[in-house]
């Protein structure tokens, strides 16, 4: 990704109103899992995975990927992630994919003969700026530059 310092530090500073925005979660607390090596399979990992707890007091984790580009393994990726926090932790997960360039093949679950995943997909270039800006949430107006750049 092309942005991950500004986008790790929105999430450090924002999670609570990004989780809002994108998930509908009005949070209680948001804290980063940190993947140590070993307990990692492969090289890769989460962009931001989080443990949150709603107002309610459950709990799940929260996938965030931030996304410049659509990629064609990207929801086999999801699904990885997925059975990875899932078989740890043994409560809903939720992944959610933030892409910001316009792609016709980009889609929010996939399918083969196996196995099958659902994420959301938010696509950065179908949000309204207005919807952004009449929120009044400054940890959400990163994203507006998004939509004149890409």
């Amino acid at each position: 990704m092309e942005y991950d310092i500004a986008s790790k530090r929105l999430v450090e500073i924002g999670k609570e109103s990004i989780l809002r925005w994108a998930a509908g979660i009005e949070t209680e607390s948001a804290d980063l899992i940190e993947e140590s090596p070993k307990e990692v399979v492969s090289l890769r990992s989460s962009d931001f995975p989080l443990l949150v707890r709603d107002k309610e007091g459950h709990e799940q984790i929260v996938l965030l990927e931030f996304q410049t580009q659509w990629e064609i393994d990207l929801p086999l990726r999801l699904l990885e992630y997925y059975a990875r926090f899932k078989m740890k932790y043994h409560i809903p997960v939720m992944p959610i994919v933030l892409l910001f360039r316009k792609h016709g093949g980009a889609k929010d679950s996939y399918n083969d003969e196996v196995v099958s995943i659902r994420f959301r997909l938010i696509k950065i270039w179908e949000i309204s700026g207005r919807e952004l800006l009449d929120s009044g949430d400054v940890y959400l107006y990163p994203f507006l530059p998004t939509k004149l750049f890409f």
